[in-house]
């Protein structure tokens, strides 16, 4: 969990605090998948939900989506009380005895169908202005509930503004300089009040949509004299446009020339994503015929508001893939490698095997290295498929997936909380003391197992709540995983629940891939739903190459997977017995 220190240095409430310190976790761009905003809010579920009644083959998603909706419905804080209380509650008394089986949801489909629409009209209007008015109240003059209770409300408003605003077009790095520019800048002289810095934010948040002039730098065509000055609505330039003032990058030469147009959006980066997706449709009709060199579009453009002229900014095109970055000591580097090497050398491999997970090493790096997040997830969801779906697989590809990576994936999960509390200890200086000679233990070496038995020790529990006090969204994340931790039906509840909105989450990602190749349509929230698909496929390679190393007789993915799912249920059914070592033992072997 990441932790931003100017908020300290702030004068805040408790619950604003919590609040600045969820915004920039959520937001962040090496935040764990766990800490992240998430991809669904109560306004696009309904809204993906009618997606599918409305196409004919969507009728194995209907139930899935169903399910899902039920469960943000009932969670989204801004729907539990207010004008979106009331159809937010008849929608689901005709929802939740839909949802039993394929059957009753069909029968029902038609008057679901009506009922969403109104709802998703009711929300289009209104679900925006509530959050934000129940967020203000719940910030600056906080009811008398317990915190606990004050804080996951807060948090469920945060995740499903943040949430909301993605899906609306804003990209994580818009909202991360949001959050430094306005929320947490401190201008000095001039006091910090909270109350004023919240109002700027809604004004920033509920800005209508306006034009914006923007401007591109396109290289690599093969004849500029001879290139076309207008293609449809873009204009092919010599120059920048009059007063801009740009980076040496960015400075025109002999073989560039500029691409300009216009865009509607509430935010300039957003503005910058929609006009560069149309230079790029353009590229790809001139690239067939006219002109099949590789023209390339800057990352930068320059930006004003067309209604307002003014100063030109230069902006980079949001391409964030949040994820956690690697931080390898020499050890782990050295084990790695020599577990590469054996992959490529070793002849107790199968060709097949071995093919498989080197092409999904290879899938990973080309996605790494486009620019497209469709084509990112593309290639991401392809690799995974790949080693999962071994040779002689049959069934839908999506199921194979989800029963192949599932327990791998949970098990990272349960092992990546587990180092970020270590983590979070060891930043925040909070010292948890050997029984014997008082003296601190090092957490960095200890495995999975040892540091569970730590965190599950009243006395230590009692010290980390202590040495936490002061960090309100920290100490309320650390409690909860720790209750969780020293409770086997908590822990099996905890993993369960995990599984469940995880394999929504895969069937999502598969549903997006299949847009993308079948029907080229955006989805929502894409830089989300690349992160997390990247975090899975690295999870999964690291684990097989742990595997391969750990078993010598391990000859193809498939086997792997078997093996993982097999000792995956063993320790879920250890934790139903009572018993959380085996859980705790297995999840460090998924981990190189």
């Amino acid at each position: 969990m990441k932790h931003d220190a100017r908020i300290n240095r702030l004068p805040l409430t408790r619950e604003q605090r919590y609040f600045a310190a969820c915004w920039f976790n959520m937001v962040h761009a090496h935040s764990l998948d766990s800490h992240r905003v998430r991809v669904m809010h109560g306004l696009n579920i309904i809204e993906e939900f009618l997606r599918l009644c409305s196409i004919s083959h969507g009728k194995d998603d209907r139930l899935p989506v169903g399910r899902e909706a039920v469960v943000i419905l009932k969670q989204d804080a801004v729907l539990q009380r207010g004008r979106l209380h009331v159809p937010a509650t008849k929608l689901l008394k005709l929802l939740e005895p839909s949802i039993l089986n394929k059957e009753s949801l069909e029968s029902q489909r038609l008057l679901l169908d009506s009922y969403s629409r109104e709802f998703v009209d009711a929300l289009q209007e209104h679900y925006l202005p509530e959050l934000l008015r129940y967020l203000k109240m719940a910030l600056l003059d906080p009811d008398g509930r317990p915190e606990a209770e004050r804080f996951a409300e807060i948090h469920s408003l945060t995740g499903s503004l943040l949430s909301r605003l993605l899906a609306d077009g804003q990209s994580l790095e818009g909202l991360f300089q949001l959050y430094r520019q306005t929320l947490v800048k401190d201008n000095g002289p001039e006091p910090y009040l909270f109350a004023e810095r919240f109002d700027m934010l809604v004004d920033i948040i509920s800005s209508p949509v306006v034009k914006w002039d923007v401007c591109f730098a396109v290289d690599g065509i093969t004849d500029v004299e001879a290139f076309p000055t207008c293609i449809g609505d873009i204009v092919f330039s010599k120059a920048l446009p009059p007063g801009a003032e740009v980076p040496r990058k960015l400075q025109a030469h002999g073989h560039r020339r500029y691409a300009s147009g216009v865009a509607c959006a509430a935010a300039a980066r957003s503005a910058g994503t929609l006009l560069h997706d149309r230079i790029n449709r353009v590229l790809d009709l001139v690239r067939f015929e006219y002109d099949q060199a590789n023209i390339q579009i800057s990352d930068e453009f320059v930006i004003r508001r067309a209604d307002e002229g003014g100063r030109w900014r230069v902006l980079p095109i949001p391409k964030v893939v949040p994820n956690p970055r690697a931080t390898m000591t020499s050890e782990e580097l050295s084990a790695f490698t020599e577990g590469v090497d054996r992959l490529v050398t070793g002849d107790r491999f199968s060709e097949e095997g071995r093919d498989r997970v080197l092409s999904a090493f290879r899938l990973y790096r080309v996605g790494a290295d486009n620019r497209s997040f469709e084509n990112k997830l593309v290639n991401w969801w392809t690799g995974l498929e790949y080693l999962a779906k071994g040779a002689s697989s049959g069934g839908s590809i999506a199921v194979v997936v989800e029963n192949s990576v599932i327990p791998l994936l949970l098990g990272a999960s349960l092992h990546s909380k587990l180092d970020a509390c270590r983590s979070i200890l060891i930043e925040h200086s909070v010292d948890l003391l050997d029984a014997g000679t008082r003296a601190p233990i090092d957490l960095k070496p200890l495995p999975s197992t040892k540091l569970a038995a730590l965190f599950c020790d009243p006395g230590h529990t009692a010290r980390i709540a202590e040495g936490l006090v002061e960090q309100p969204l920290v100490a309320a994340w650390a409690e909860q995983l720790l209750g969780n931790l020293r409770d086997p039906d908590a822990l099996h509840g905890m993993m369960t629940k995990s599984e469940q909105r995880l394999r929504w989450h895969l069937q999502r990602l598969y549903r997006a891939r299949c847009d993308i190749v079948h029907s080229a349509c955006r989805f929502v929230n894409v830089s989300l739903l690349c992160a997390n698909l990247e975090a899975y496929l690295k999870a999964v390679l690291s684990a097989i190459l742990a595997g391969f190393s750990r078993i010598a007789t391990l000859v193809t993915p498939q086997e792997f997977f078997i093996r993982s799912e097999h000792e995956y249920r063993e320790a879920m059914r250890a934790l139903k017995a009572g018993d959380t070592t085996v859980m705790f033992e297995w999840i460090d072997t998924v981990k190189l």
